[in-house]
């Protein structure tokens, strides 16, 4: 805060701020696609999915 106000200081204060808490004040969603179970989210629908890390 303190090189905040020595900056307004000596060149005034800005026009407008940018601030990445929005979502957080405002309570907003940052995502509303809802995710359906029973879809195949698979982009190739005549291959089976491979087989994965961790899973063996």
């Amino acid at each position: 805060m303190a090189s905040f106000t020595t900056t307004a200081a000596q060149f005034g204060l800005p026009a407008s701020t940018l601030t990445d808490n929005g979502a957080i004040y405002t309570i907003h969603h940052l995502s509303s696609h809802i995710i359906d179970p029973d879809k195949n989210y698979w982009r190739n629908q005549n291959k089976n999915p491979g087989r994965w890390p961790g899973n063996l």
